[in-house]
């Protein structure tokens, strides 16, 4: 079965706690596991568009040269850059 977009009928339905389809068209509800504050739906393997905005960069004076025979370790910085500060 392939994802299909919610419809506007679904972020209503998601209201409703005790909710897991939506009441007018039937579609499944996936909350963020931060519903009651963010208010938003996910979908399957994605995360919250609200909660989570991933960012990596490589960290500030780090070495990007080896030598011929010598190893490279690149240090990576992974944080959350959304406001809601998760």
């Amino acid at each position: 079965m392939t994802w299909q977009p919610y419809k506007s009928c679904c972020h209503k339905g998601a209201l409703d706690a005790d909710s897991a389809f939506c009441g007018d068209c039937g579609h499944t509800l996936f909350r963020c596991m931060a519903f009651a504050d963010c208010l938003s739906l996910v979908t399957p393997r994605e995360p919250c568009p609200v909660c989570i905005k991933p960012e990596v960069f490589i960290e500030k004076g780090a070495m990007l040269q080896a030598r011929p025979g010598e190893r490279l370790a690149i240090p990576l910085v992974l944080r959350n850059a959304s406001n809601v500060e998760r």
